[in-house]
C-alpha cells in the first residue's frame, strides 16, 4: 500500500464533518442529537486512533459495537413517545440533503482505492453501485456549488473542462 495524500483524509474529514452538520441542521439542532453524536464521534475517532479496528481476525467483528450501538439507539427511538417525536421533526428536505454525502464518499473511497488502502469492491468500480443507481447516461450532474442550488434557479452549465478516458486513472501527484 502506497502512503494516502493528505488531501484524501483532509476530504474525508470534511466529509464526516459536513455530514454531521448536514443531519444536525435536520434535527433542527437538538441539543440531546448535538451531544449524542459529538460523543460517539469522539469515542469511535478515539478508539480508531488506537488501531483497534485494525485488527479483523476473530469473531464478532471488532466493528460490531460501531453498528449495534447506533442501530440500538434508533431502535429506541422508534419505541419511545418522544423518540417518535424527534424523528417526526426531522426536516424531511435536509435529510434528502445528507444523502448527497454519499457521492463525494464514493470519490474518497475511489481514491484510497487508488493508493491501495482499500479493495476495489468497496468502489463504485467494484460491488457498490448504488450510487449510480440514479444516474442514467446523459444526466448532468452538479460538482460545483451544489448548497448554492434553489429550485427554479437559473443554471449555467460549462462543460468546458473534461475528465479523461482512461480506465486505470491516477492521480496527478502520483
Amino acid at each position: 500500500m502506497e502512503a494516502v495524500p493528505v488531501t484524501i483524509d483532509i476530504a474525508f474529514g470534511s466529509i464526516t464533518i459536513l455530514s454531521l452538520l448536514l443531519f444536525l441542521k435536520a434535527a433542527q439542532w437538538s441539543r440531546n442529537a448535538v451531544i449524542a453524536m459529538l460523543v460517539w464521534t469522539i469515542i469511535v475517532g478515539a478508539v480508531s486512533l488506537t488501531g483497534f479496528f485494525t485488527t479483523t481476525t476473530g469473531m464478532p467483528p471488532r466493528f460490531a459495537p460501531v453498528l449495534a450501538v447506533p442501530l440500538l439507539c434508533i431502535a429506541a427511538l422508534f419505541l419511545t413517545r418522544s423518540g417518535r417525536g424527534f424523528i417526526a421533526g426531522l426536516d424531511q428536505g435536509g435529510l434528502v440533503l445528507v444523502h448527497a454525502i454519499r457521492i463525494p464518499v464514493e470519490l474518497v473511497l475511489y481514491g484510497l482505492f487508488i493508493h491501495g488502502a482499500v479493495p476495489e469492491l468497496m468502489t463504485f468500480t467494484g460491488r457498490n453501485w448504488d450510487i449510480l443507481s440514479g444516474l442514467t447516461a446523459g444526466d448532468e450532474v452538479v460538482s460545483a456549488a451544489v448548497f448554492k442550488l434553489r429550485d427554479q434557479a437559473p443554471v449555467k452549465v460549462d462543460n468546458s473542462v473534461q475528465p479523461s478516458n482512461s480506465l486505470t486513472p491516477k492521480p496527478a501527484d502520483t
